[in-house]
């Protein structure tokens, strides 16, 4: 009996060990039935997303849109050294011929409702209180494979995709970049969705030297103005000074034409060389008013190449020699103010003190600041070299600033 009891506890047992084992393979089959669902709807949503990007990167590689990420370069927009033209009656007398060559570097601009990977939604799923705002734009640069579009009237952002009408044809265009500071927007188009009359028919913008540019010289304006599209007017520069924005220093023109387009249109000059892009900075006055091309040029390349725009946070005014003679200060950069929470802000720099060296290299101006910066990925420690003054005077500090990519 004790034989059988023996051998019925052991079979007891081996059943028992039994059940627990079937348990877990019925456990290891639904965990997996979840994997190969998750990699499904993975698959759904992330796989055209992955490959969206792959195919951009490597069209973007075989055109000169993106280089080296050390190389700031993307689309050459060349300036001429000249701008403007003071012999107004014959600038009048052309302005026909001139807009008309404008006309074949404008563009139409309307933005599309997209999800979050940029792919289109319907109508139904935008915002109530979405707007979206169309506006035109100039095809600035060109690469072998695309047209780089620069608006400042926009509602768009990245990822984003839109409507381009150009040359009579309707085509996609995709986000670019967006200034941090200013309001400018650039878009890309591809040369293979135009057709060829479209093709025939498309030149981009020459740039005009908008820091020549003489008071006086006659002007052609162009954007929207109330519910209109495309509207052209004309008028002199009456006015040029300097605006100080974060990390640079801005030429800023005033017209005499009258306008209520406060920001987003183009200014040209007499030889239809684009001068300035409209901006909410700077005069509130009920005229024309505009950002030098020329002192963001460098700017639009840069973002061209989707290469990082770097935050230092100085708002400065140039010491040149004259002055720091006249008032017994250093020469250097004055800084007159710190943004709130930005690397210099952070490193302990305030206004008042005036930057002299950046990683040894001596600073003179505010452009100095710029091409340093520009070279500069985000991420950067500069070492920074001021001038502070106490009761004694001036004394000697330095600070190391961490740079960091400046947020759209």
């Amino acid at each position: 009996m004790s034989n059988d009891n023996t051998k019925n506890n052991k079979f007891s047992l081996y059943t028992e060990k039994i059940i627990p084992k079937k348990l877990k393979k019925k456990s290891k089959k639904f965990i997996i039935v979840l994997i190969i669902i998750a990699a499904g709807i993975t698959a759904l949503f992330i796989v055209p997303f992955i490959i969206n990007k792959v195919n951009h990167l490597v069209e973007v590689s075989n055109s000169e849109l993106s280089l080296d990420r050390d190389d700031i370069q993307a689309i050459n927009l060349k300036e001429i050294s000249e701008s403007g033209n003071v012999d107004n009656k014959e600038a009048f007398s052309k302005m026909p011929q001139t807009i008309e060559n404008i006309n074949k570097s404008v563009v139409y601009i309307t933005p599309k409702d997209t999800d979050l990977i940029g792919y289109i939604l319907p109508d139904g799923n935008k915002a109530e209180n979405e707007t979206i705002s169309p506006g035109s734009g100039l095809i600035i640069g060109e690469t072998a494979t695309r047209y780089v579009i620069m608006s400042g009237n926009l509602s768009i952002d990245k990822g984003q995709h839109v409507d381009v009408t150009v040359g009579g044809d309707v085509i996609s265009g995709t986000f670019l970049a967006k200034s941090p500071n200013l309001n400018i927007a650039l878009v890309s188009i591809k040369k293979k969705d135009l057709s060829d009359n479209a093709k025939r028919n498309i030149v981009p913008i020459k740039l005009g030297n908008s820091n020549r540019a003489p008071l006086g010289s006659f002007v052609i304006s162009y954007g929207e103005s109330g519910d209109e599209s495309g509207t052209y007017n004309y008028g002199i520069i009456s006015k040029k000074y300097n605006l100080s924005i974060i990390d640079a220093n801005l030429t800023m023109i005033n017209t005499n034409i009258v306008s209520s387009v406060s920001k987003g249109g183009f200014l040209f000059d007499s030889n239809g060389n684009l001068l300035g892009i409209g901006t909410d900075k700077g005069s509130g006055s009920n005229t024309f008013n505009v950002v030098g091309i020329s002192d963001i040029k460098r700017l639009i390349e840069k973002l061209s190449a989707d290469i990082d725009i770097v935050l230092f946070g100085i708002y400065g005014e140039d010491i040149t020699e004259s002055i720091a003679d006249k008032y017994g200060v250093p020469n250097g950069v004055y800084i007159t103010d710190v943004e709130f929470d930005s690397p210099a802000y952070k490193a302990g720099l305030q206004s008042g003190d005036i930057i002299t060296a950046i990683d040894g290299n001596e600073i003179k101006n505010m452009d100095d600041i710029e091409n340093i910066l520009s070279s500069y990925k985000a991420g950067k420690t500069m070492s920074v070299d001021i001038k502070r003054k106490n009761k004694d005077g001036y004394f000697d500090m330095s600070f190391d600033v961490n740079t960091v990519r400046y947020k759209l």
